[in-house]
């Protein structure tokens, strides 16, 4: 529950951010979303690194002692032997996700063409690291009900 309130929260946010950024140009001005989207990329930026240290120090400043904190802490500060294999499984999404990135570049393609292509990308690029997570480093197999 705590993603899925997250996510909202943070889609929430964005929505906001894009009816202010379009609705507050002035008359006749050409809308250019290359600055939302730079907004957008340097506000999750910081909000990533910033989540990402508060955790790291969640037990410090708060008392945190909840596991999956204390594991986040661990993590970090005595890494796994197997922590750079880690990153080279995190890889393949990377690698597969590369492109649905640039298809806002292209010239001529329609929304929904590059809402689609971003979608099945990010599918393409999470089956990927599953399956590696799981021929690499023996990691959980998905279910059939979660392939169907």
């Amino acid at each position: 529950m705590s993603i899925l309130g997250s996510y909202i929260v943070a889609y929430a946010i964005r929505i906001y951010i894009m009816n202010y950024y379009k609705n507050t140009r002035g008359k006749g001005v050409k809308l250019d979303n290359n600055g939302f989207f730079a907004i957008e990329q340097i506000a999750a930026s910081v909000v990533m690194v910033g989540v990402g240290v508060g955790l790291f120090r969640a037990a410090d400043w708060f008392g945190a002692t909840n596991s999956q904190v204390k594991i986040f802490h661990e993590s970090l500060v005595n890494p796994n032997s197997f922590w750079f294999w880690a990153i080279v499984a995190g890889m393949a999404y990377g690698m597969v996700a590369f492109f649905s990135v640039f298809i806002f570049m292209f010239k001529g393609r329609t929304a929904t063409f590059a809402g689609l292509v971003n979608r099945l990308t990010s599918l393409s690029a999470g089956t990927a690291a599953t399956v590696v997570s799981y021929l690499l480093f023996r990691g959980k197999f998905t279910g059939i009900q979660d392939w169907l």
